[in-house]
């Protein structure tokens, strides 16, 4: 018998039930945070109301919604920054995010050929932005499939012409599009970052076996670059310049036209965050089942099944302990937590679970 493993074994039982417990209690607020609070749903009310009123009180409605529309692509990101109450969590220490990616590299959760801790960091922002990127699709879906046909109505009536509809309309579905291969092909799913990173392995290959290998996967390669670097660009940076356009050819100033944009980019604000709130409590529900679902019934059974046999024979049992604490740290990588404006709003995120690292000191510490 071995006395070591066996404690250990039970103690990681007891560490996975409380886990369970506090992902069912964590799934349970999720599904008990489904509806508005009073004042957030006052506030829907009066931003649509507000829409309403302007759409029949100014003659270029159409033209300060797209105007609005593109500032709020600049300005949204930022509303990350307002305080959400309480002091806050600490910043972390660079040490800390140091021994975070050499855990993740240990346990397998990022790419174990990546030995630089610039890589890992890479992959780590990879993941977070595109997860914490997908719940804004719906808002930015409806936002700018406005903008088209708001600038098809105007190029309809003679007050567009051909060359800027062009311009809002092909802006508009390249940030559709986007959102939509973010929502549709989930980047930030396991290995997908690493099957990025395996493609110098599959060049190098396809050169071993030949010039016509060669050619067939840089053509491959090559072609999904460009789509995904034009998607990429014309999303993320060519905003800026698509609303510069629209303001010089239609003589705007925003100082002058500050009254009917600020209260149209407010109301876009609020329709974005409420979509955004609804759509990352769904993803966040998902992310969290699975989570219940592996430690219920895969590493639970597992880790009782273990501690029972290595009251008997315990060696035989330590490496499958040890790989089972391996796949219950990946589970634990990320962590959620939750952003709010004024009590309401709320947006849920994934972040880096840093806590693994000190909770890790500690138990150090403890058996010290």
């Amino acid at each position: 018998m071995n006395e070591g493993c066996a404690g250990a074994a039970e103690k990681f039982c007891a560490g996975v039930r409380e886990a369970l417990k506090d992902a069912e209690e964590y799934g349970s607020a999720l599904r008990e945070d489904r509806r508005a609070g009073v004042g957030e749903r006052a506030v829907i009310t009066v931003s649509v109301g507000v829409i309403l009123v302007l759409l029949f009180a100014l003659p270029d409605f159409f033209m300060f919604w797209i105007v609005a529309s593109f500032l709020l692509y600049m300005v949204n990101p930022f509303m990350m920054f307002i305080p959400s109450g309480g002091a806050g969590p600490a910043l972390p220490q660079r040490s800390e995010i140091t021994e975070y990616i050499g855990k993740l590299k240990e346990i397998g959760a990022i790419k174990g050929a990546v030995t630089s801790n610039t890589s890992g960091i890479i992959e780590i922002v990879w993941n977070l932005f595109f997860i914490n990127s997908q719940p804004l699709a719906p808002g930015f879906w409806l936002i700018y499939s406005i903008d088209i046909l708001f600038a098809l109505f105007r190029a309809i009536t003679g007050k567009f012409d051909l060359m800027i509809t062009l311009i809002i309309a092909v802006q508009s579905i390249a940030i559709i599009l986007f959102y939509a291969v973010i929502w549709g092909m989930k980047p930030y799913s396991p290995g997908f970052f690493r099957n990025v990173i395996d493609i110098r392995q599959d060049v190098k290959e396809g050169i071993q076996g030949g010039i016509r290998s060669t050619v067939t996967i840089l053509a491959f390669i090559g072609v999904g670059a460009a789509i995904a670097g034009t998607l990429v660009i014309a999303a993320m940076l060519l905003p800026g310049m698509t609303l510069n356009t629209l303001m010089d050819f239609e003589n705007i100033t925003l100082f002058k036209s500050l009254l009917p944009i600020v209260p149209i980019l407010l109301a876009q604000l609020i329709i974005v965050r409420t979509l955004q709130g609804r759509a990352s409590r769904l993803l966040l529900t998902d992310v969290n089942q699975t989570r219940v679902s592996a430690l219920r019934e895969r590493i639970l059974p597992a880790a009782e099944r273990i501690a029972r046999s290595s009251r008997e024979d315990g060696d035989e049992y330590c490496a499958q302990l040890e790989d089972l604490e391996n796949e219950f740290m990946r589970l634990s990588v990320y962590r959620p937590e939750s952003h709010r404006i004024g009590g309401g709003f709320t947006v849920y995120m994934i972040v880096p679970n840093l806590r693994l690292i000190l909770r890790q000191k500690g138990n150090k510490r403890a058996g010290q």
